[in-house]
């Protein structure tokens, strides 16, 4: 699933995936994963915050604005 809509001033792209959930030992800064070193690459270029969900699903919202 991925949503991405403005929130106060601030965009927000969120991402899920309702499958297999990231193991929380997992860094999402420091994985050798394409998929995460793509999330990681996508929030350096945004400058943005990037928060990680592993409730029930695992969910990377990133947060970031627009010049």
């Amino acid at each position: 699933e991925i949503d991405f809509y403005k929130d106060n001033g601030s965009y927000l792209l969120r991402v899920s995936n309702d499958g297999v959930r990231l193991p929380e030992d997992i860094d999402i800064n420091n994985s050798t994963t394409l998929g995460l070193e793509l999330v990681s690459s996508l929030s350096k270029q945004l400058r943005c915050n990037i928060e990680v969900n592993r409730v029930d699903k695992t969910e990377f919202t990133l947060e970031f604005n627009l010049p």
